[in-house]
Formats: structure tokens, C-alpha cells, sequence
């Protein structure tokens, strides 16, 4: 069980613009794991993913489907809605 100052949270919807950030480990640049590379997205995305709360704290891994059939992933620092719709929805303790 978690403590009441965590939530479990999943994201979906659609959104036009995005930040995500890689850490350099996940990229296998593990020269510094203290760096991230971030990257600004342009482009339309079906998102979805999952992360949590902690102490007020929101972490999301996303991933995001863009045309031509691919996925960009990783850690969400922003996402903007312009014609479509986005949701998260924090679920219950189990």
C-alpha cells in the first residue's frame, strides 16, 4: 500500500507540442547519469504512460505515437493542448 503522499496517475489524450527528457543511462551515454537530454516536440501525439505523485512531486514516463508509426519516449515535462483533448487520471490506492 502506498502512503498518502503518493498517487499512482496514467496519462492519455492527444497533444500538439511536448517536452520529454531522456536520462543519459537510459541512452546508454552513461558518462554522467545527472544529465538529461531534453528535447522539444512540434508535432501531434497520441500520448499515453504512467508515474506517479510523491510529495507533490509528478514524475510521467510517456511515450507518444506520431505519424509515420513511431514512438518518441520518456520522462514528460510538458505537454500542450491545442485542438484535441488530454487527461490524467490519478488512481485509487490498492
Amino acid at each position: 500500500m502506498r502512503g498518502p503522499e503518493s498517487r499512482t496517475l496514467g496519462p492519455i489524450g492527444t497533444v500538439g507540442r511536448y517536452r520529454l527528457a531522456k536520462e543519459l543511462t537510459h541512452c546508454w551515454l552513461a558518462n554522467d547519469a545527472t544529465k538529461d537530454i531534453i528535447t522539444d516536440y512540434d508535432l501531434p501525439a497520441e500520448m499515453s504512460g504512467t508515474g506517479d505523485v510523491v510529495n507533490g512531486r509528478v514524475h510521467i514516463h510517456a511515450t507518444m505515437a506520431v505519424e509515420g508509426d513511431r514512438a518518441i519516449s520518456g520522462h514528460l515535462h510538458r505537454a500542450q493542448v491545442g485542438t484535441w483533448f488530454a487527461r490524467v487520471y490519478l488512481l485509487p490506492d490498492v
